[in-house]
């Protein structure tokens, strides 16, 4: 869950922000940059919240041998 969060990702992120410096010349790389370090930064937060209420269904559940009736 959390492999889009790999260096690869970051790469071909700082990739697109250089691609949008260079296209939009009023748009500064540090501001694409910093756009982009943001934007992981809310991924990363919702993959890890996602992660953890995967981590809270499962533990829900149990195998049909263990459930009390």
């Amino acid at each position: 869950m959390a492999a889009p969060l790999s260096h690869d990702t970051h790469l071909a992120l700082l990739y697109v922000a250089t691609a949008a410096a260079a296209v939009r010349l009023d748009l500064s790389f540090w501001t694409a940059a910093l756009a982009v370090a943001l934007g992981l930064n809310v991924w990363a937060l919702l993959v890890v919240s996602a992660w953890r209420r995967a981590e809270a269904l499962v533990r829900r559940l149990r195998p049909p041998e263990l459930q009390v009736r």
